[in-house]
C-alpha cells in the first residue's frame, strides 16, 4: 500500500466537478461501492491519526456529484486519506487538475 505524508490541516483548491468525476473514477476501477470506499477511507484516517470528521458514503456520494458548487477545497488529511484507500498518489486525484502543490508528494 502507498504510505502518503503525514496529514495537515492545509485545504487544497479543488474544481468540485473535475476532482468527483476523479473520485468516482478511482473507486469504480476498483470495483468498490460507495459505502465500501468510505469504510476503506475510514480505516485510512485511523490508521494516518486524522481526527478530521469521518469520510463517510454521503460525504463521498455528495463530491462525486460535484459538490452542486458547493466544495471547493478539500483537506489534505482528507485527501491523504482517499489516497491511501484507494491505494493511489494524492496527485493521481489531482494532477489533471493542474494543482498538484509542491509540498504534496
Amino acid at each position: 500500500m502507498i504510505r502518503v505524508a503525514s496529514a495537515t490541516n492545509m485545504r487544497i483548491s479543488i474544481e468540485p466537478h473535475t476532482f468527483g468525476i476523479r473520485l468516482q473514477y478511482w473507486r469504480r476501477r476498483r470495483h468498490w461501492s460507495v459505502r465500501e470506499l468510505a469504510l476503506l477511507a475510514r480505516q485510512a484516517q485511523l490508521s494516518l491519526g486524522i481526527s478530521d470528521r469521518p469520510i463517510t458514503p454521503t460525504w463521498i456520494q455528495f463530491v462525486e456529484r460535484g459538490a452542486a458548487g458547493i466544495i471547493g477545497s478539500i483537506s489534505e488529511a482528507r485527501l491523504d486519506a482517499l489516497a491511501l484507500a484507494l491505494d493511489i498518489p494524492v496527485s493521481s486525484l489531482l494532477l489533471e487538475e493542474g494543482l498538484l502543490k509542491d509540498n504534496l508528494n
